[in-house]
């Protein structure tokens, strides 16, 4: 499961029957996160993509690098389909 913490300013992997989660994605430099609100998983390259509020821009996250998707935005709320 990924959780994005807003006010930590990261995405959080919990594991089933983990006792803590790990942070897969953080800070709040412009090059990092600031206050991501979502998060989800591309299952057909299993990359992350993240709702990145604070830098007004949705983030792609795929083998430890970032790639903006769309900036400029205020983005609230991701969804994906089957097609993408």
């Amino acid at each position: 499961m990924l959780i994005a913490d807003y006010f930590n300013h990261r995405i959080v992997e919990w594991k089933y029957d983990a006792i803590e989660g790990q942070i897969i994605a953080g800070g709040n430099r412009m090059d990092q996160l600031k206050c991501p609100t979502d998060v989800i998983v591309d299952q057909q390259d299993h990359s992350i993509i993240i709702a990145d509020q604070g830098n007004r821009r949705v983030i792609q996250l795929l083998n430890q690098k970032q790639q903006i998707l769309i900036d400029n935005i205020d983005c609230h709320g991701l969804a994906m389909d089957q097609i993408g």
